[in-house]
């Protein structure tokens, strides 16, 4: 576990600019934490809210940032805006995924960050997610899953770091549920 841990810290510190894709859940938390932690003030937490983003979820998204200390910010998006997403197809976490990664890279331009990462890990893999696949055609990094990071490993990361919201379940947007 310590290997992986300082293998991702790594990872994100060969970064000379981060912006995190940051829903505040445990996932893109300790990315966050640990970019913080690592890149100071070169770490950009970016939440994005639409409809399908539960007012509970960003209020909770803003807690977690201020405890980590990394500066947050928060976007409008509209996925229901996109014409295939509202059809509701399978793949629509394709299309709602590839709208978010278009606006941050559109915010990392503007701030001079190069680097885009999100919160996906290995266990994502075991799952049908047809939105990963949208965010790698935008260039977006899953540093949790190029340092061989489980769910199970994020808890333990999250917990000894001492995020509080260590052993918050996962969610889904308000579209899948």
């Amino acid at each position: 576990m310590k290997e992986k841990f300082e293998h991702l810290k790594e990872i994100i510190k060969e970064k000379d600019s981060l912006m995190i894709a940051f829903s505040g859940g445990i996932d893109s938390s300790l990315v966050a934490k640990i970019a913080h932690d690592v890149l100071n003030e070169k770490a950009l937490a970016v939440t994005l809210t639409s409809d399908t983003f539960s007012k509970r979820e960003l209020e909770n998204a803003k807690k977690i940032a201020k405890e980590i200390g990394v500066h947050h910010v928060i976007v409008k998006s509209s996925e229901l805006g996109n014409e295939a997403f509202v059809k509701n197809p399978e793949n629509r976490c394709y299309y709602c995924k590839k709208e978010e990664a278009i606006v941050l890279k559109r915010i990392a331009n503007e701030n001079r960050i190069k680097y885009i990462a999100d919160g996906v890990n290995l266990s994502d893999f075991d799952e049908h997610r047809p939105g990963i696949k949208a965010l790698d055609e935008e260039d977006v990094i899953h540093p949790l899953v190029e340092a061989g990071v489980k769910k199970s490993d994020i808890k333990v990361m999250a917990k000894f770091l001492g995020l509080s919201n260590y052993d918050m379940p996962s969610t889904t947007c308000l579209a899948s549920r």
